[in-house]
């Protein structure tokens, strides 16, 4: 990762941009603002009267195109194309177009702003060193499952609708892949968009959280004969002091999604269907708050406690 930064330099990085006849400007995806939160996003009525997902244009940008600021213009980039009005502010430099995260996303029927992710190519994006280390803050470590996970993440997105439709996730296992979706994704254990069901099967899926469509991503067992250092590291045919892991992570790095089979599915409705927690009673043991639907006594003293 050092070594990369240390390459960079403007002559690549303007290489790295592409042609500038043909792409004029660039894209940043992710403007961040103090209203910015996931429930901000997610319910427009948060965003009443307030500018909330507009494309940041310098004025000089704006009067070389003669181009008026609340205006709706067409954003077209190499990954597809967006309307979307135009804000005319200093806050962005010449030459550079600022969309902000978060939005395009499906409410009640209707869709709220752009999604900025859908603009964006998926080559256009910092080696993968970046994401590994991300995961080793994260995880702890650079688990493998979590790495592969990432690659089995990145495929579910790809055979998602452009819909912009709110998506939940399902991880089948408890170990390693749920990290890599809440890495990836908007959803995580604490917000209740992750659910984790330990079927010991390593797979995910991604889906409509409205009527539980979605892309199951799992690894193929018929896809691993060409990769052996990950077939042994699958299957646990090698003692983890007998697989180096760079090595591992490397095979990891050339198969990507190629040992994965991904297929559509259809969640059942108890499966998506959203539940209300409900009222709280005071437990007459511990005096501690518990959900009223668990009875007089919280689970924990009802004998599910971890504590001796």
């Amino acid at each position: 990762m050092t070594e990369w930064i240390r390459s960079i330099d403007a002559r690549t990085e303007e290489e790295a941009v592409g042609a500038k006849d043909q792409w004029p400007f660039i894209l940043l995806a992710g403007r961040h603002m103090d209203m910015n939160a996931n429930t901000l996003m997610r319910n427009p009525a948060w965003n009443k009267d307030r500018r909330a997902c507009t494309l940041a244009m310098n004025p000089a940008d704006a009067e070389a195109l003669g181009i008026q600021d609340g205006q709706t213009v067409k954003v077209v980039t190499e990954a597809g194309e967006a309307a979307v009005e135009l804000e005319i502010t200093t806050a962005t430099r010449p030459g550079l177009l600022i969309i902000p995260h978060g939005f395009g996303l499906e409410y009640q029927g209707q869709q709220h702003g752009v999604n900025v992710n859908r603009l964006t190519k998926n080559t256009h994006r910092d080696p993968l060193e970046d994401f590994v280390q991300r995961v080793k803050d994260f995880h702890g470590a650079p688990a493998p499952g979590v790495v592969l996970g990432g690659y089995m993440v990145d495929l579910a997105y790809r055979h998602l609708p452009s819909t912009g439709a709110l998506f939940d996730a399902l991880s089948e296992t408890r170990s390693c892949l749920p990290d890599a979706i809440q890495l990836l994704t908007p959803c995580t254990i604490g917000n209740g968009w992750l659910k984790v069901l330990d079927f010991g099967r390593y797979a995910l899926s991604l889906y409509d959280k409205h009527n539980g469509s979605g892309i199951r991503v799992f690894v193929d067992a018929s896809k691993l004969e060409p990769f052996t250092e990950i077939k042994a590291w699958f299957f646990k045919l090698k003692q983890k002091d007998e697989q180096p892991l760079d090595v591992l992570l490397d095979e990891i790095y050339t198969a990507g999604s190629q040992v994965c089979g991904v297929m559509p599915v259809k969640l059942k409705p108890e499966f998506f269907t959203h539940r209300r927690r409900g009222g709280f009673r005071i437990c007459p043991v511990c005096g501690e708050s518990h959900p009223a639907v668990d009875g007089d006594r919280c689970r924990a003293c009802s004998g599910e406690s971890p504590y001796l």
